[in-house]
């Protein structure tokens, strides 16, 4: 499993469990939008992102066993190869 995170405390929490491997982003500027992204065995996705706009909400989108979600984890994982040094 590869954990990426900005957040040291984040990744610190995954530093002694095995099979896990923890990292940083390299050293792009940051996102303009603060979001998640979960990813299962590359078969279930859930990705939200949190609105700086007063009063909103975090949204969301699952998916699981479809192919959206068969195109949304192949992207994400290319993503976050392309972020760390997995």
């Amino acid at each position: 499993m590869n954990v990426v995170s900005e957040s040291e405390a984040v990744r610190d929490l995954f530093a002694d469990v095995s099979n896990v491997r923890a990292s940083c982003p390299h050293d792009d500027p940051p996102a303009d939008f603060t979001g998640r992204v979960l990813l299962v065995d590359s078969r279930a996705v859930l990705l939200s992102v949190l609105s700086d706009a007063p009063g909103s909400d975090e949204t969301a989108i699952w998916s699981a066993d479809t192919a959206m979600a068969d195109i949304l984890s192949r992207m994400i994982e290319g993503a976050i190869q392309t972020m760390s040094d997995i």
